[in-house]
């Protein structure tokens, strides 16, 4: 991890969770935009020009509950985001009516139900969705559920194996699956150590309605910079790579 350049917030707030995403011959940067004065987070979005330098985060989604982790995905020529929408017990599906700026609530793909950073992936004619998943009384980092289905909304069907991964080092999702020489990907977070330590990569070896087998491949701790504490979210375009850190108490906030 070399070249990075470093994004810092205003010091009212911490961005997080950034997700890069090239369309229409633009990069737009997508990211939790938390405000300590209102206890929570929106979306906002940030142009990047061809330089690589980030425009002003503008805010583009706001609830009256707390949003991160904006997944950001293309289907049927429309685009689509998934928040993180936990506070709210719900899996919520966002359509572009004026990309970036505008979204609207297409549907909620799963309601009273305690997910974090629901990832989208479609393979084999399905779409899967990955999901950090729990009771609702402990961490969402323990264990990975994978849900599948015919269509984008739903019926939604739990995999027979969930969890198909209970390992705090490698379960909750941390970025969109993606394929590198050959492999598919599926990045998560390392939380172990502390939440959002670490990024592990694996290669997902099945994937069916039936089995799912991961087995890692790479890892990124915080030590790519000075004063980090965690890394916990990758993101990737054809000409960008965006991370995110937590920065120690000197350099308060976090960045992308």
């Amino acid at each position: 991890p070399t070249g990075y350049r470093i994004m810092r917030p205003p010091k009212d707030r911490f961005y997080a969770d950034p997700f890069v995403v090239a369309r229409n011959g633009k990069t737009y940067l997508f990211l939790e935009d938390y405000r300590y004065r209102e206890g929570r987070a929106v979306i906002s979005c940030s142009e990047i020009d061809a330089t690589g330098n980030p425009g002003e985060p503008v805010e583009v989604l706001r609830r009256p509950y707390h949003l991160s982790y904006p997944f950001l995905f293309e289907h049927d020529g429309q685009m689509y985001m998934i928040p993180e929408s936990k506070s709210n017990r719900t899996v919520e599906l966002y359509r572009a009516e004026d990309f970036p700026s505008r979204w609207f609530l297409e549907t909620v793909l799963m309601k009273d139900v305690f997910a974090v950073d629901a990832t989208i992936h479609v393979a084999d004619g399905r779409f899967w969705m990955f999901t950090g998943l729990s009771n609702g009384r402990y961490s969402n980092s323990d264990e990975l559920g994978l849900f599948y289905a015919e269509s984008l909304f739903g019926p939604w069907q739990p995999h027979p194996g969930n969890p198909v991964i209970s390992d705090v080092r490698r379960s909750r999702p941390a970025g969109a699956l993606f394929h590198d020489n050959g492999r598919l990907v599926r990045p998560s977070q390392d939380c172990a150590r502390a939440y959002g330590y670490g990024l592990r990569f694996s290669e997902v070896l099945v994937l069916n309605e039936r089995d799912h087998k991961e087995q890692p491949v790479a890892y990124l701790g915080p030590e790519w910079t000075k004063d980090n504490l965690g890394t916990h979210t990758y993101s990737r375009t054809d000409q960008f790579e965006v991370i995110d850190g937590k920065f120690a108490a000197k350099t308060q906030g976090n960045s992308d």
